[in-house]
């Protein structure tokens, strides 16, 4: 079976982050638990909507509204993941010698970069979810 929608939206996100970070391995393996749970449930999401018929009946925006509340959480997981690497690369600096600070802090902030755009579209795949489902809701 093809992938859904919302599993090719988390794919497409996570390949590209993980072609243009420039983190080390190490922040990766922490971050990507977080993204296979994020995947998994954009998997839920897409066999929800997947089942959902024209017009949808009530009973079927449960499911749904379900899964995009799944989707969110696992939306924040990864937020976090990213908050922390932003403490992380603040204790890298401060642990660097005076001359190295400068260097790691613009590699930092290049990172940080990279991460924010990663967060932005997954931020995106939630919101086409919460959209869809708002869309759904209202035509029951």
């Amino acid at each position: 079976m093809a992938d859904g929608l919302f599993v090719q939206l988390s794919s497409q996100a996570w390949s590209q982050y993980k072609s243009v970070t420039s983190r080390d391995e190490s922040y990766l393996k922490l971050l990507d638990p977080k993204y296979q749970t994020f995947l998994s449930v954009a998997g839920k999401v897409d066999a929800t909507m997947a089942k959902l018929t024209t017009p949808p009946k009530s009973d079927q925006i449960s499911p749904v509204a379900d899964a995009v509340t799944l989707l969110e959480s696992a939306q924040s997981g990864i937020t976090q993941m990213i908050e922390k690497f932003v403490q992380m690369d603040a204790d890298a600096v401060k642990s660097a010698g005076t001359i190295n600070q400068k260097s790691i802090s613009d590699k930092n902030a290049q990172e940080q970069s990279t991460d924010q755009d990663f967060q932005i579209a997954i931020d995106g795949v939630v919101y086409q979810a919460q959209v869809r489902l708002s869309a759904a809701s209202a035509e029951v």
